[in-house]
């Protein structure tokens, strides 16, 4: 995952913005216990919404506590103790990073290619590590084998790509839950992997263009960047949509994920498109 879906940290309480932090920081500590040191640098915003929504839905409580943190050992943090959700969720991580590198390096060229090689072998010791702890890892593999196999093809839309991209998340939240918690987790996380897979390629767009690199949005025609924004909000909808059938035991977490869903996701939407759409006028400038 790729950071994107983040709160919007002003219209938190502070008591909330200090939770999410203190699930951020565990995350942190236990993606270092569970797959390595190094593993942790790969920790996302993502992961901690992840990790929010998960522990929600399967009603586990997060009891907050004192820690300490390596990088300021004389500095007193809040972390989450004992939760499942975040050890789960580390693991996940973890997988997905290895498999992003792998891809970022069959996908690179050159110089840029060797910066990722000696990543691999640190975070196949981190994938090995995690697999340990129960993380679907034959279908994160069977459905990035499926997304890869479709950019080759170098359809122009995002449609189903987007769409595989979501059926991995909602396979990676729901694994191991049953009934109608799996089925909650699998229909928002679907959503919001395929909010992530567009988005991610929105911001991708200019720099996949200079490079001739494949972009599903780019078909030789004018880019719709209303119809975009469109189809990125219903998305979040439907995902609100489930998000508010869930009771929530501390309320604190849900406002949390209401913060991230409608506004958090918002700014970064309009960061994006509006960067895109200024890029696109600037190319379109050039080629005249």
């Amino acid at each position: 995952m790729f950071g994107y879906v983040k709160p919007y940290v002003p219209d938190l309480k502070v008591r909330q913005n200090e939770l999410y932090k203190a699930v951020y920081c565990t995350l942190c500590r236990r993606q270092k216990k569970l797959t390595g040191y190094f593993s942790a640098f790969s920790l996302s915003y993502d992961f901690v919404f992840l990790a929010l929504v998960r522990s929600a839905i399967t009603k586990e409580e997060l009891s907050v506590e004192n820690g300490r943190c390596a990088y300021f050992p004389f500095k007193k943090k809040k972390v989450i103790s004992g939760s499942y959700s975040l050890d789960y969720t580390a693991c996940v991580a973890g997988v997905l990073t290895y498999y992003k590198i792998k891809d970022d390096i069959a996908d690179s060229r050159g110089l840029c290619k060797l910066k990722y090689l000696p990543l691999l072998p640190v975070f196949s010791h981190s994938r090995k590590k995690a697999l340990k702890h129960g993380v679907p890892d034959t279908q994160i593999r069977d459905y990035l084998l499926r997304l890869s196999e479709l950019e080759r093809q170098k359809l122009p839309s995002p449609d189903l790509a987007a769409e595989i991209f979501g059926e991995l998340l909602g396979c990676v939240a729901s694994y191991g839950v049953e009934d109608l918690e799996q089925y909650a987790l699998e229909e928002i996380f679907n959503c919001i992997g395929r909010w992530i897979y567009i988005i991610d390629a929105v911001d991708d767009l200019a720099e996949d263009m200079n490079k001739g690199q494949f972009n599903p949005f780019i078909d030789g025609n004018d880019i719709n960047f209303e119809i975009i924004k469109a189809t990125l909000q219903m998305t979040l909808t439907r995902a609100d949509e489930c998000i508010t059938k869930i009771k929530f035991r501390d309320p604190d977490v849900a406002q949390i994920i209401e913060n991230i869903l409608l506004l958090g996701t918002s700014e970064i939407e309009n960061k994006v498109i509006k960067k895109a759409i200024s890029d696109n006028m600037k190319m379109k400038g050039t080629n005249k």
